[in-house]
C-alpha cells in the first residue's frame, strides 16, 4: 500500500476520477459523506479539513492485492478494518474508488485525518505501519511475504505480539518460521 498526506483539493479528485491510466474507475462506498462521485467526495473532505491545525488534513492510501489472488469482499473488508485500527481511523469519513489497471484491481481511499477539535490524527511512521498491516494480512492469507524496507522490524513486532497473545514468551511464533523459510 502506498500513501500520501496532503490538503486534497481538485487535483486529487481529478487523479482518482481519471480513466486515462486505468481501464476502469469504479465508485465504492465511502463513509460519512453526503457527496456522490469521487471528485465531489474529495472536495467535501477538503472542505471538512479546512479548519484543521495541519496543512495535510487528508490521507490518501491505496491497497494493491496480488494480481494472481484478488481479495474477496470479506478479505478486502478485513484489510481495511486492520488498517483503520492501526491508524485510529475507524470513525473517520472517507471516499473510496477502485481502479483497474492492466487487469489488476486496487482500491484508493481518502480519509479525513481531522477530529472535531481541529487536531489531526497522528500518522507517525506510516510507512512501517502500513507494511505491518500488509505483512500480517499476507501471512493470514498464507501468501508470500512481499519484500519491504521494514520487514525485519515488522516481523519481530508481529512475532512478539503473537507470543504475548499466546502467552508463550520463550517459544518462537509461527510467523517467524514461515518468514525465515521464505528468505533463506
Amino acid at each position: 500500500a502506498g500513501a500520501t498526506r496532503g490538503a486534497g483539493g481538485a487535483a486529487l479528485g481529478r487523479h482518482l476520477a481519471s480513466a486515462a491510466k486505468n481501464e476502469a474507475v469504479l465508485p465504492l462506498d465511502g463513509r460519512g459523506l453526503t457527496a456522490t462521485g469521487i471528485r465531489d467526495q474529495v472536495a467535501e473532505l477538503t472542505r471538512l479539513g479546512a479548519h484543521a491545525r495541519t496543512r495535510a488534513p487528508l490521507y490518501h492510501v491505496h491497497a494493491d492485492p496480488p494480481a494472481d489472488r484478488p481479495w474477496t469482499p470479506d478479505e478486502r473488508a478485513g484489510y481495511w478494518e486492520a488498517f483503520e485500527e492501526e491508524f485510529g481511523l475507524q470513525d473517520r469519513p472517507f471516499a473510496a474508488v477502485e481502479h483497474v489497471k492492466e487487469g489488476r484491481a486496487h482500491e484508493h481511499r481518502v480519509y479525513l485525518r481531522v477530529r472535531a477539535d481541529g487536531i489531526a490524527i497522528r500518522m507517525d511512521h506510516d510507512h512501517a505501519r502500513r507494511e505491518k498491516v500488509g505483512r500480517a494480512f499476507e501471512f493470514s492469507r498464507g501468501e508470500q511475504i512481499v519484500p519491504g524496507a521494514h520487514n525485519r522490524a515488522v516481523i519481530a513486532a508481529l512475532a512478539e505480539r503473537r507470543r504475548l497473545t499466546l502467552g508463550r514468551r520463550n517459544q518462537p511464533a509461527p510467523i517467524v518460521a514461515y518468514v525465515e523459510a521464505q528468505h533463506t
